[in-house]
């Protein structure tokens, strides 16, 4: 999951905003915002659907864990716009 957040997503958004106006810095700041949860929700609904035994643990722990996850990084989000001098203050 940390390969996720430091290579991956940061390597799709170069390539997606390859030719783009953005600068360096609001490209790291897409690169850590950007969508989260939203598929592995959608996959763990799959187990319930096909009647596994125990779909319904895997479901809540795939849901806790986006949820924390989303959490935390929506903590960072100010501080990480401050630290690539991308926040505006009022």
């Amino acid at each position: 999951m940390v390969e996720h957040f430091f290579i991956a997503r940061p390597v799709s958004v170069f390539i997606s905003f390859a030719f783009s106006r953005y600068r360096l810095r609001e490209k790291l700041f897409i690169s850590w915002v950007g969508l989260r949860g939203s598929v592995p929700i959608v996959l763990a609904t799959f187990p319930i659907t096909a009647g596994i035994s125990d779909a319904d643990n895997i479901f809540n722990v795939v849901f806790f864990i986006v949820l924390t996850s989303v959490l935390l990084q929506g903590l960072t989000l100010a501080p990480a716009a401050r630290w690539l001098g991308l926040a505006e203050l009022n």
